[in-house]
């Protein structure tokens, strides 16, 4: 039994290398042409958190808990010195050993008192100004993600290109040389056109829909 063989010239093996490189060109430029190109913009988070009406609301309930820290302070504060003008008093006129432990009791007391009172206070409002600027970094990146899928961009970045430098701390045991190098190095965007820059339309869009939301609930939080 005979077998039949295919054989091909040279000249037709070159056609046929020629074409399967045609073909598989002609697969990439059509993936290719498929792929639209990548939208890449950015935005100015400093300036965001500026203009936000949601951070001026926080900011000002932030306020008001600090003033109201604060005047409390002030009250145990005065009571404090009272108790002790009224031990100087007591310890000047010789009153009776009796009486003066009390009153040298209550002004340790008020003292300790006004000592914790103002670690407690100043532990809660660290604790606010905390959960404040997650709040706010939360809503900037909700906001962008809605706004990139609205308008079809790919990747959002943080401008921080322009950003002044924070001058030296000489008090940080860090060098003035570190710290300026460590600001160059979390540095990301060097430069972008101000055309893809999204900040003032970011800002726009969350100040209206922040207005249009309704109010948010009382905090539960105890003062």
């Amino acid at each position: 039994m005979k077998h039949s063989r295919i054989t091909f010239s040279v000249p037709s093996l070159l056609v046929i290398i020629a074409l399967t490189g045609v073909v598989a060109y002609q697969a990439a430029a059509r993936r290719a042409a498929m792929l639209t190109p990548t939208v890449v913009v950015t935005v100015d988070r400093g300036r965001v958190l500026e203009n936000l009406k949601e951070r001026a609301e926080a900011q000002a309930s932030l306020e008001q808990l600090m003033a109201s820290k604060k005047a409390e302070v002030e009250k145990r504060k005065l009571d404090a010195q009272s108790l002790q003008t009224q031990l100087e008093k007591a310890v000047a006129a010789g009153v009776a050993m009796d009486d003066l432990e009390r009153i040298q009791m209550e002004f340790d007391r008020a003292r300790l008192e006004l000592e914790n009172y103002g670690n407690m206070a100043a532990n809660q409002i660290d604790l606010e100004v905390s959960l404040m600027y997650v709040k706010l970094y939360k809503s900037i990146a909700d906001a962008i993600a809605l706004m990139a899928e609205a308008e079809r961009y790919d990747i959002v970045l943080v401008h921080d290109g322009n950003d002044e430098f924070i001058a030296p701390d000489p008090a940080l045991r860090i060098s003035r040389e570190n710290q300026i190098k460590q600001q160059i190095a979390n540095r990301r965007v060097m430069y972008a056109r101000a055309a893809y820059d999204i900040t003032d339309a970011l800002i726009v869009r969350m100040n209206t829909a922040f207005g249009a939301a309704p109010p948010a609930p009382p905090s539960t939080r105890t003062p």
